[in-house]
C-alpha cells in the first residue's frame, strides 16, 4: 500500500492550470513563459503528486511528464521557460492534468490536500 501524500491544494490548483495549458498546445509549438516562484512551487507540488499517483501502467507517460516538470523546475525565478514538445509529451501532460483534476475533485485516496483555495 502506498504511503499517504500531503500536497498544497492551492499550489496543485495552479499546477493544474499550468499543466492543462501546456497540454493544449500543438505538437512542436514553441511554449514560452517566465518562471516565477509561484509557478515553480506549483510545479514542485504537481510533480510530487504525479510521481506518487500516476498509474503503474503509464510509467512512460509518468517519466515524460516528470522530465518536463523537472526541466521547468531547473529554471531560476524570473528566467524564461522554453519548451518544444512532441505529441507523446503533450499526451503525458494531459494524463498528468487528469490525475491532478481527479485528485482535486474527488479527493483521491491517500492524498491529503492542505491550503485549498476558496471556491
Amino acid at each position: 500500500m502506498a504511503k499517504n501524500l500531503r500536497v498544497d491544494g492551492s499550489a496543485l490548483t495552479t499546477g493544474l492550470q499550468i499543466v492543462q495549458e501546456i497540454a493544449d498546445f500543438q505538437p512542436f509549438s514553441s511554449i514560452s513563459f517566465f518562471a516565477t516562484e509561484y509557478i515553480l512551487d506549483a510545479v514542485e507540488e504537481t510533480s510530487r503528486l504525479v510521481d506518487w499517483g500516476m498509474a503503474k501502467n503509464k510509467h512512460k507517460m509518468k517519466a515524460a511528464a516528470l522530465e518536463i516538470m523537472e526541466n521547468i523546475a531547473e529554471v531560476e525565478p524570473g528566467e524564461p521557460v522554453n519548451l518544444n514538445l512532441d505529441e507523446y509529451q503533450l499526451d503525458s501532460m494531459a494524463a498528468a492534468a487528469d490525475l491532478i483534476e481527479r485528485t482535486l475533485d474527488e479527493r483521491k485516496d491517500g492524498v491529503s490536500l492542505t491550503n485549498l483555495p476558496d471556491d
